[in-house]
């Protein structure tokens, strides 16, 4: 006896799924940037995962465009949490409002993907603000909701590689 399993995916199931694999990819992409210019000039660093208040803080500065601050604290010793965000005295820049807020993510190395976690909106963006109060509890928006705020970070993971 044969039996044939025919599998059937829904719109959205498709939709969904696409979203994910888009989002993963997201996530390497991100951690390849930030491996490139980031963890490559820690190397020599060691961070001791038992102190708490063990971080460590860069600064990335160019001529033309204001200077970035990165916030790197490990959690264990394949888990950072990070954030980034102008430095504070350059926020009468003219290009700070390009991307006027921090953004808190996590980088896991032993699995190569850094998740964007949050945006916090220091100016109050409208437009920042709508992303996470629109969102239902709906898998298809929070899907939308993070592949928003992780393609902020890709927006300047990609600037810091290409300016600074």
């Amino acid at each position: 006896m044969i039996i044939k399993v025919k599998k059937t995916h829904s719109k959205n199931n498709l939709n969904s799924i696409s979203r994910a694999e888009d989002l993963y990819l997201l996530y390497e992409n991100n951690y390849k940037l930030f491996e490139k210019k980031i963890l490559a000039s820690l190397k020599d660093i060691k961070i001791k995962e038992a102190d708490a208040n063990n971080q460590i803080e860069l600064l990335f500065s160019d001529l033309e465009l204001p200077p970035i601050k990165v916030t790197i604290k490990s959690v264990s010793r394949y888990t950072l949490d990070c954030s980034m965000h102008y430095d504070q005295r350059s926020y009468n820049h003219s290009s700070i409002k390009t991307f006027p807020f921090k953004i808190n993510f996590r980088v896991f190395k032993d699995a190569n993907i850094i998740e964007a976690q949050t945006v916090d909106d220091n100016n109050k963006n409208s437009s920042i603000n709508t992303i996470n109060q629109s969102a239902n509890k709906t898998d298809i928006n929070i899907m939308d909701q993070k592949l928003a705020i992780n393609s902020f970070l890709h927006k300047w993971l990609t600037m810091i590689e290409d300016h600074y």
